[in-house]
């Protein structure tokens, strides 16, 4: 990912013909000194097997990222006890002015856990509990709507989690 990144703002460089080193630095600064906030829905889990559904709430000052979410109760399970809980944080690269991608670390955990009752005398238990280091990588476009506010739609993708959503970025007037 960051050879990817290197080679991007090279190419970036090539284009606008600044040959100084810190053309990037520049892009960040000027593509970064916004703030946002995003509202996130996924998953969280074992794809196809143990999943979560997941709400996850993302902002960024400055480039800073941060999301953090949980699984939306599912009450149609009989004695279900289950929960995902998931956060990461990161830093926002321009490729574009249009086209971020923020480089992710952070934690999950996730747990799913049945007890079936099929008869008064015996119960199944089903347990698959999974935690620690999560890390991925999001891609947000910025879409512009007026001079001041632009429309964010993002999609990440982690080692336990995916999610998607929007959001909307403003300057920094400070």
């Amino acid at each position: 990912m960051l050879l990817m990144t290197a080679l991007v703002c090279k190419g970036q460089e090539m284009e606008s013909g600044d040959t100084h080193d810190n053309a990037f630095m520049r892009k960040v600064k000027e593509v970064n000194s916004t703030w946002s906030v995003g509202f996130n829905f996924g998953q969280a889990g074992e794809a196809g097997t143990y999943y979560r559904d997941i709400f996850m709430l993302s902002g960024t000052v400055y480039g800073f990222y941060l999301d953090f979410g949980g699984s939306i109760d599912d009450q149609f399970k009989y004695h279900d006890d289950n929960n995902a809980y998931l956060f990461h944080v990161g830093y926002r690269l321009p490729l574009t002015k249009w086209l971020q991608i923020t480089p992710m670390i952070g934690y999950a955990n996730i747990k799913e856990k049945h007890k079936y009752d099929w008869d008064k005398w015996r119960y199944y238990n089903d347990d698959w509990i999974h935690k620690g280091f999560d890390f991925g990588a999001q891609a947000t476009m910025g879409i512009k709507i007026t001079k001041h506010l632009k429309l964010n739609v993002h999609g990440a993708f982690t080692r336990f989690s995916w999610h998607a959503g929007i959001g909307a970025e403003l300057p920094i007037y400070w």
